[in-house]
Order: C-alpha cells, then sequence, then structure tokens
C-alpha cells in the first residue's frame, strides 16, 4: 500500500494502471478518501471555529460538513468522469477504476492541512488526477482535458445548485 501511495502522489502511469485493474483496491481508495475527508473536515473546522464570525459555524458542524461533502464530492466526481469519459469520448472503462484511480489520487490532499503547502498541494492535485483520469479512462490527453473541463463545469453548477452537498 506504501509503493502505491508513493507512486499515486507522484503520478506514476504504472501505478495508476495497477490501481485501476485490481479491484480490491478500491476499499484502499475508499480508505484514502475518508482520511482526506478527515483532514479536509479539520481544516474546515478550524477555520469555522477559530476565524469565522459570530454567525459562523462552530468546529463540529464546519468538521462534520467538510468531512461528508469531500467523500460525497468524490463519488459524484468519479461517476461524472465516468460518464463524460464513457459516453462521449467513447471511453472503456467501469465507475470502479475510476473511483479507485481519482481516491487514489486523493494522497495529495493529505497535504492541506499544511499552511502554505496544502494550499499548493491543490495544485498539485489537479496534475496527478489529471494522470489518473487519463489511466482510468485509457484516452489520449486532449479528451482527458475535455472530460475534465465538462466535468468541473457541471461541478460547478451543481455546486451553485446545491450547495450543502459541496
Amino acid at each position: 500500500m506504501i509503493d502505491r501511495l508513493i507512486g499515486a502522489f507522484t503520478g506514476n502511469t504504472a501505478t495508476y494502471e495497477e490501481i485501476e485493474h485490481d479491484e480490491s483496491a478500491t476499499w484502499q481508495a475508499a480508505v484514502i478518501v475518508s482520511i482526506a475527508a478527515l483532514l479536509g473536515g479539520l481544516g474546515s473546522g478550524l477555520t469555522g471555529g477559530i476565524i469565522g464570525g459570530d454567525n459562523a459555524p462552530g468546529f463540529g458542524e464546519s468538521f462534520l460538513t467538510g468531512a461528508l461533502s469531500a467523500i460525497l464530492s468524490w463519488v459524484i466526481w468519479s461517476g461524472l468522469i465516468h460518464f463524460i469519459g464513457t459516453k462521449f469520448f467513447g471511453a472503456e472503462s467501469t465507475l470502479g477504476e475510476i473511483l479507485r484511480v481519482t481516491g487514489f489520487a486523493a494522497v495529495t490532499t493529505w497535504l492541506v492541512v499544511i499552511p502554505v503547502i496544502g494550499a499548493l498541494s491543490i495544485l498539485w492535485y489537479f496534475w496527478v488526477v489529471f494522470k489518473a483520469i487519463r489511466t482510468g479512462l485509457d484516452i489520449p490527453t486532449g479528451p482527458t482535458v475535455l472530460v475534465i473541463a465538462i466535468g468541473l463545469v457541471i461541478r460547478v453548477v451543481l455546486r451553485l445548485v446545491f450547495p450543502a452537498i459541496f
């Protein structure tokens, strides 16, 4: 598992190929996302509980909302990527494969709790998740960029319509 975490963190395509085809790695991806969700929830809780004003939610509410929305976002994001990739770009992939590769890509977000480095880790996440999605969908770079762009637009619209979920 440690080798996979390092490979996923560094964007190693061979690691993502291995993860994509290992159906038993779905639970590992879920654990990685859960840890990322807990760390993100911790960050949300600290921000809401310490920095928030009088009407801001407290630590517990911010933590719970942040953690749950991260897990739900992973499932929805993976579903969007799978749907767009297979229906519009002819990718041959399963939802499980996309859940696994995007779940492992979330290892980069574990750094979010470190000031400054955490903010920069988001940029690294975009590079790593691009490599993960390209591998999971088995499509070239151009279509991968389009799948991600369309997915992000839909995700932003969903976030505006359903802010409590995201």
